[in-house]
């Protein structure tokens, strides 16, 4: 799904074309780019002409993950019905790469092990966790991401996740403004494991203030989701697929506020320490910004998909 990723949308198609696939598996890459106004579209063409049976091309007009994944599933779904063969569909947004050339070996060998799994999803990092930059931005995120690793939580993020296609087929993604992964988190309740051995980097923002925007943009999702959430509750009474989980280990769960302080307490110097809290104020100042939002179809003047490269 890509929405004006000029600058990295060949990074991420060529990552996933050079990643190792079973023998027995046929691999097949699509991007559907939402109301690109960029060269977006040009550059997937010229990706698409040099591997024309591994590229394929969806253009929709309207910006929107949620409205990109709903063009994908109707295609997804008349390839099943023409008789195509395919079994899991994995997602990865256009700022993401791959750390290991085997992540989608690894992505089917975790359904293998537990054939009822509807959903794997990933451990996504920050791309300067290992790399040479030394800004505050860059400092914080390695911050956070040293306190993730001493965090236990079982989620789907947006960066990227695999899941089957007889059950993708049965979604219909609400199209209003808020990313998906909270709602294929909450969906699939009970039903998914996030493996940590799969490892995606993600793009972080270039500055302190372009860091503020977009975290005003997903604490926008969040509120949004929040209101989604009591809204699905009320139809069905519980908001997932499936009513009973297949085990209590694959529940959506996250950490305490106790664990949370753990983590922070043993990074093991005073400048991370104040940098995750700077990370934390932040997110406090977007919060602040999305209090006067109180319902689904509240007017949002903030512009959720322009993203700053």
């Amino acid at each position: 799904m890509a929405h004006n990723e000029q600058l990295l949308i060949r990074r991420a198609v060529e990552n996933v074309l050079n990643l190792d696939i079973p023998s027995d598996y046929k691999m097949r890459v699509i991007v559907v780019s939402n109301g690109c106004t960029d060269n977006t579209e040009l550059i997937v063409e010229g990706i698409c002409k040099k591997y024309p049976h591994d590229v394929l091309l969806i253009s929709i007009k309207e910006k929107g993950k949620t409205k990109a994944i709903n063009a994908f599933i109707k295609y997804m779904n008349k390839c099943i019905e023409n008789g195509e063969k395919m079994p899991y569909v994995v997602f990865l947004d256009a700022d993401c790469r791959f750390l290991h050339k085997d992540a989608l070996l690894r992505y089917i060998n975790r359904h293998e092990e537990n054939t009822e799994l509807v959903a794997v999803g990933s451990d996504c990092q920050p791309n300067v966790f290992n790399e040479q930059r030394n800004d505050v931005v860059a400092e914080m995120y390695r911050a956070i991401s040293e306190m993730s690793l001493k965090l236990n939580d079982n989620s789907i993020s947006g960066g990227s996740y695999c899941i089957k296609s007889h059950e993708l087929s049965k979604l219909e993604f609400p199209e209003i403004q808020f990313a998906e992964d909270m709602y294929v988190s909450m969906i699939l309740d009970g039903w998914f494991i996030r493996d940590k051995n799969i490892i995606v980097l993600y793009e972080i923002t270039s500055n302190l203030q372009s860091e503020i925007r977009k975290k005003i943009r997903q604490e926008i999702s969040t509120k949004l989701y929040h209101l989604y959430y009591e809204h699905i509750r009320k139809v069905n009474g519980h908001g997932r697929m499936y009513a009973e989980p297949l085990n209590e280990v694959y529940r959506w769960g996250g950490y305490g506020k106790r664990d949370l302080l753990y983590a922070w307490w043993s990074l093991n110097n005073i400048k991370k320490r104040v940098l995750v809290i700077i990370y934390l104020a932040i997110r406090l100042y977007a919060k602040l910004n999305t209090y006067s939002i109180k319902k689904l179809d509240d007017k949002l003047e903030n512009d959720y998909w322009s993203t700053e490269r």
